[in-house]
């Protein structure tokens, strides 16, 4: 609202400009003759002396005019640029679901590129779903890390058909006991990335108790949401679905299976959406338009 308010004071002012000209033309309409024949009553002298005052003024508000429309022209760019950023929505998202092309046999390396750069329905290297779009400028990482050393061991997962509750085409660790999997979505700059859920289940059909699930930054390796202890269903062709619905301007890393190859993902639906200004864009662009609020007012004082 403040912004509206604003920008109409500033039209206010240019057509208060404008109505020089106007001014002009209703002086030059009084018929002044040598023996005074105009009257001057109260009314008319009034009228008279709001008029003089605008041609007296109306040069330095000429002068302004220009300013005035650039400042406006700047606002208004501003105002643009910051909407585009403040009120961004997500439209692109993918679902990596491992199938893969060519096909590879159980215990086959997912290939490093899979999910990176999503742009279509397929690729070089497997197919993909389409949630709300795709993820152009998001990139993904697998590895295998050591529990015992709390390093990376190997620098990708492995691929299973079946067996794994309900989900068909699975990722898990390449080693068992003392392993976990992980996979990270790593978003462009200028890009967040928003983890919508994933799928879980237990391998051979069954269910696996007291399983480490967590989600973390990528970068640092912060727990952002810890599910930690908890059941991942198989039995009977079933599988555990997880909606974090996170919002994250970095890196997300998704962790499962500690100690347990036998845990599969499948499905995982991300966005990619734009960035989110820091608060401390939102107080620049306020503390510009406040400047410029102030400047405007303190030269239409100076001439009126």
């Amino acid at each position: 609202m403040f912004i509206k308010h604003f920008l109409i004071s500033i039209d206010r002012f240019v057509k208060f400009r404008e109505s020089e000209n106007t001014s002009e033309a209703r002086i030059k309409n009084w018929q002044f003759t040598a023996n005074g024949g105009l009257a001057f009553d109260a009314s008319k002298k009034g009228v008279l002396q709001s008029l003089l005052v605008d041609l007296k003024h109306a040069r330095n508000i000429k002068n302004m005019g220009k300013d005035i429309m650039k400042i406006r022209s700047l606002i208004s760019s501003t105002l643009l640029l910051s909407a585009g950023a403040m009120f961004a929505v997500s439209a692109q998202a993918t679902i990596l679901t491992f199938d893969l092309d060519p096909a590879l046999p159980n215990y086959g390396d997912i290939p490093a590129t899979y999910g990176d750069n999503v742009n279509a329905a397929s690729d070089a290297v497997g197919s993909y779903g389409m949630g709300n779009g795709y993820t152009p400028n998001v990139t993904t990482e697998y590895r295998t890390w050591q529990i015992s050393t709390n390093t990376v061991a190997y620098n990708n997962l492995d691929f299973w058909d079946f067996n794994y509750g309900d989900l068909v085409n699975v990722a898990f660790s390449v080693s068992s006991a003392g392993y976990f999997a992980e996979i990270t979505l790593v978003p462009e700059p200028g890009w967040a990335i928003r983890l919508n859920s994933f799928d879980l289940a237990g391998y051979s059909k069954i269910d696996h108790p007291n399983s480490q699930v967590r989600i973390l930054d990528g970068t640092s390796n912060t727990v952002l949401i810890d599910y930690s202890p908890v059941t991942v269903l198989g039995s009977g062709g079933t599988h555990s679905t997880f909606t974090p619905g996170l919002t994250y301007a970095g890196a997300i890393s998704i962790r499962y299976g500690y100690n347990d190859w036998n845990i599969g993902i499948d499905n995982i639906n991300f966005d990619q959406v734009a960035a989110v200004p820091e608060p401390e864009t939102y107080a620049m662009l306020l503390a510009g338009l406040g400047l410029l609020g102030f400047m405007v007012r303190r030269r239409s004082q100076n001439i009126l």
